[in-house]
């Protein structure tokens, strides 16, 4: 026999979260904390439709909620990650249109409800690079286009989340190109990621930055990049190691620093 289930909590928040909500807002996001389906329904499509405009009282809202009522903050950043999807994907198929039948766009909203407040439209920028590279076929030069918007951002952690998109093997043109722009990003940790890649990928313009990083005090950045040092011996079966680059006497003086670690 199932033990019933008590309606007080819900009633609680349920009053909660009207008391939290502006007057003027109470219509649209009143429907969204009902317990009909139906009335859920129609409000996230009135809230979605009406793009920012309910995102400030939402925002408001969330954050006076209280874990107890953590079914309806969930799904205040629902609708919000409903909306922040439409925006970021109008944005970015003007200029990779191919990216529209390619990008999991569900993929993306979900990551933006997981986060822990109402997404912004900076952490959808975020969130479309990391999905991205999921995007299978995507051409070089559409994707080379839209990504090095992302790399003009203003947040590192969009620009960060643009140079691990660019990681694709198969991307030897202008995406490329953008990871040699990256080395000189002001962020130490695009800087690293853009290194990383390169030299991974054989190509010694990265290597400096990555030495650079492996000597850095922040961890985030010291221990990507001393995990590819060891990539710069090469070890052939019956051959003596030997540099997998002819270095320069400056990136020479960095390696004896940290065999010297």
């Amino acid at each position: 026999m199932r033990t019933p289930v008590s309606p007080i909590p819900l009633i609680i928040a349920l009053v909660f979260a009207a008391s939290v909500l502006p007057a003027a807002e109470e219509g649209a996001l009143g429907r969204l904390a009902s317990t009909s389906a139906k009335e859920q329904g129609a409000a996230i499509e009135e809230i979605v439709a009406a793009g920012e405009k309910y995102i400030p009282a939402i925002e408001e809202a969330h954050l006076k909620l209280g874990e107890a009522q953590r079914e309806l903050r969930e799904r205040y950043r629902d609708v919000v990650a409903r909306i922040r999807v439409e925006q970021i994907r109008k944005w970015a198929v003007e200029t990779a249109p191919g990216l529209d039948k390619k990008l999991p766009w569900d993929g993306l909203q979900r990551n933006l409800v997981w986060m822990a407040k109402p997404a912004t439209l900076t952490d959808a920028r975020r969130s479309l690079c990391m999905v991205s590279r999921s995007a299978q076929g995507w051409d070089e030069a559409e994707a080379a286009r839209l990504l090095a918007l992302c790399l003009a951002d203003k947040d590192p952690g969009v620009r960060a989340a643009a140079v691990s998109a660019l990681d694709r093997e198969e991307w030897k043109g202008p995406a490329a190109e953008l990871l040699v722009t990256a080395l000189k990003d002001e962020s130490e940790k695009v800087r690293s990621g853009a290194g990383s890649i390169l030299v991974g990928r054989g190509d010694q313009r990265g290597l400096a930055v990555v030495l650079a990083g492996a000597l850095s005090k922040d961890p985030a950045v010291q221990e990507p990049c001393s995990q590819v040092i060891p990539s710069l011996i090469v070890a052939e079966e019956n051959q003596p190691p030997r540099p997998r680059f002819k270095h320069t006497p400056e990136e020479v003086a960095v390696l004896g620093k940290l065999l010297a670690m």
